[in-house]
């Protein structure tokens, strides 16, 4: 209940009385603004207050976001959003590039959070459960919120969703860095760089470029098609772009790299789809180059280094962390950013939590919570005016009777049992001699009348008598 959540406010937080009123209000003001009740608004506060956050200013400032946040979610759920958020802030160093992780900055977290959701098809709890598992171990390797978020947000997109875009990515991590031989030298042939010259870990939009220009080096390729040159030379590199993108689509197919290909249906319509823009590609590389021997040479070389490629990722990247290294090296130089970019001209947590409240829906969800804050405002007083008061009567009187003597105590209950079984017997013979005399119909009528009195007269001189005992015995040690 709100009286038991507001006690546990209480304690958790060491709240003064105003203190306690203050947050109670905030609460309240939660509830009346957002889709949510004032109890669970209260629970996120005291989800904030385990986290260090007892200052009212704090709690008024964190709380929005996470509101707005929880507006934007598919459940709905403060609660969960709470624990997102402070998840988030307690497992990286920075939000954004220059944006410090700290409840201050929640409503960043919030913003991050609800546009990689908005950019992608993933949603607030599928982004929350991948970065469960893998927020500390990418912050470790000095990636913040917004890039894990791009990244979880891509992956989403290719079909690995929420823990498991996490776990994936975090195998991506791991693997990377493993101290074997056969990652090292392999590293070394593709001239990957992981750290800078301060030895700390590069921006992965960087890494993975380099990956890019590892896989995409195309040396004979260049060699063969050095013959185009100008305009025709432009349109040429993108024809060679375009079949080694397709010829690398279908081979994560073929190799089990994308979750697509356990669909053996959908695995088979796509490859079929990237065999198109392989058989456009090699037209328009056929009819750049002029002939067809420098074309099936251009061709045959990017099929054998995309071979060499995934070969290379195989090594690299382990057996787990393949499938999330092939989607990033799939998509081009500079994805994560791409898509960091265009999470950055999206609406705010905020903004958007606005509108979706003025949807009928919106509006809805916002009048259960305001309802459930109005029962609590108007039954929560007369709980504590008349109920409490009952309540701590009560418990004064119990525990007056368990301070008695226990000869008293003892005493007193088997009066009460004797009175109680005496009752009963009367009762019962009364209820006898009453059915009795009703059976004598009509003609003991004047009968019945007399038994029933006589029923009442001994129950109630029987009744009497029973209390009356059991008042002396109680009172005469007393006394």
């Amino acid at each position: 209940t709100f009286d038991d959540l507001a006690n546990k406010s209480r304690v958790i937080g060491n709240l003064s009385e105003d203190s306690l009123k203050q947050v109670l209000a905030v609460a309240d003001a939660v509830g009346q603004k957002y889709p949510v009740s004032a109890n669970q608004a209260l629970q996120a506060i005291i989800n904030l207050q385990k986290a260090g956050i007892n200052a009212v200013p704090d709690i008024e400032a964190v709380i929005a976001p996470i509101a707005d946040l929880a507006a934007l979610s598919d459940s709905g759920s403060i609660d969960a959003a709470s624990q997102t958020v402070i998840q988030v802030v307690s497992s990286f160093k920075e939000l954004a590039d220059g944006v410090t992780s700290s409840y201050e900055n929640a409503a960043v977290a919030a913003d991050i959070l609800s546009r990689g959701a908005d950019n992608s098809t993933a949603s607030v709890e599928s982004l929350s459960a991948g970065l469960a598992n893998v927020g500390p171990t990418a912050a470790s390797f000095g990636l913040n919120l917004e890039d894990t978020v791009a990244i979880l947000s891509l992956f989403e997109d290719r079909g690995i969703k929420g823990a498991e875009a996490g776990t994936q990515l975090k195998s991506v991590l791991t693997n990377l860095t493993r101290p074997t031989d056969a990652v090292k030298n392999e590293l070394k042939k593709l001239g990957i760089q992981l750290t800078d010259s301060k030895g700390n870990f590069r921006d992965m939009n960087d890494i993975i470029n380099q990956f890019n220009d590892a896989f995409n080096n195309t040396t004979k390729v260049v060699t063969y098609s050095s013959k185009v040159t100008g305009d025709n030379k432009k349109e040429l590199d993108l024809a060679t772009k375009a079949y080694a993108a397709a010829q690398r689509a279908i081979f994560q197919y073929q190799n089990g790299l994308t979750t697509g290909s356990l669909d053996q249906k959908k695995a088979n319509d796509k490859i079929a789809e990237y065999q198109m823009v392989l058989n456009n590609a090699s037209n328009t590389i056929t009819k750049l180059t002029g002939n067809q021997q420098d074309a099936a040479k251009i061709t045959t070389e990017i099929t054998r280094t995309q071979q060499q490629n995934f070969e290379s990722i195989q090594k690299v990247f382990g057996t787990y962390g393949q499938a999330g290294a092939a989607i990033l090296t799939s998509l081009g130089d500079d994805a994560i950013k791409n898509f960091t970019d265009q999470m950055g001209r999206l609406p705010t947590a905020a903004e958007k939590a606005q509108l979706s409240m003025q949807s009928f829906n919106g509006q809805v969800e916002q009048l259960r919570g305001s309802t459930e804050t109005l029962l609590k405002n108007f039954f929560l007083p007369m709980i504590q005016t008349i109920f409490e008061p009952f309540v701590r009567g009560m418990l004064a009187i119990t525990n007056a009777v368990l301070r008695l003597d226990p000869e008293i105590i003892a005493i007193t209950s088997t009066a009460v049992a004797f009175g109680a079984i005496l009752a009963s017997i009367v009762a019962a013979v009364s209820g006898a001699i009453g059915f009795f005399v009703t059976l004598g119909g009509a003609v003991l009528s004047l009968g019945t009348v007399f038994f029933s009195y006589g029923s009442f007269i001994v129950a109630t001189i029987s009744g009497f008598a029973v209390g009356l005992v059991a008042f002396v015995a109680a009172a005469i040690p007393v006394i």
